[in-house]
């Protein structure tokens, strides 16, 4: 599994990060780029903005010899209003099973209050659901917004954040690439 976030600076500049882990969320790989935004921020147009920077960390990852049998994004999947967020992109480009995990709701209606810990709600759009909302742990207060990205469904992918959850917010994947791309402040 391998998770892909970035953090944004000043000047345009942007630092992308990738962590690759096994099933049981150990870190096996990891990189982080430095380079230009390839577009202005747009909450519902992220791919443009990010996009490049995965596609380079991927391209990078698999040189090294660490295929990912699956690919997390810091993003929405089939939650957005074109049913086409940046994990739905990243995961058609990679021809790979993608899932977005979201710290905020873009698109959708849940009901988000009291959640519990290690509990799971569905996110709906037009009466379909296409995502859930899950509160992994005690010390996370808030929760996750998790949706399908590309050759997956929403149980796929909730099992995924499930598993891959130990404590955090975030799954292991998507944890460590936070972490790698805010590491070191970007200009």
């Amino acid at each position: 599994m391998a998770g892909f976030d970035s953090a944004h600076g000043g000047r345009g500049t942007m630092q992308a990060a990738c962590a690759v882990c096994d099933a049981d969320g150990n870190v096996v790989f990891r990189a982080v780029i430095r380079r230009p935004a390839a577009f202005p921020y747009i909450s519902t147009l992220l791919a443009y903005r990010e996009l490049p920077a995965y596609e380079e960390l991927l391209n990078r990852l698999r040189a090294e010899g660490h295929e990912p049998e699956l690919l997390m994004i810091d993003g929405s999947g089939v939650l957005h209003p074109r049913e086409a967020g940046i994990a739905v992109h990243f995961g058609v480009l990679a021809d790979l099973p993608a899932i977005g995990v979201s710290k905020t709701l873009l698109f959708g209606r849940c009901d988000t209050a009291d959640m519990r810990p290690d509990e799971s709600r569905p996110i709906v759009v037009e009466d379909e659901v296409r995502g859930v909302a899950y509160r992994p742990s005690e010390s996370s207060r808030k929760c996750v917004f998790v949706s399908p990205g590309h050759r997956c469904d929403v149980g796929f992918a909730e099992r995924w954040v499930r598993r891959l959850s130990v404590g955090r917010r975030l799954p292991e994947p998507l944890y460590w690439a936070d972490r790698l791309s805010r590491q070191s402040s970007v200009d």
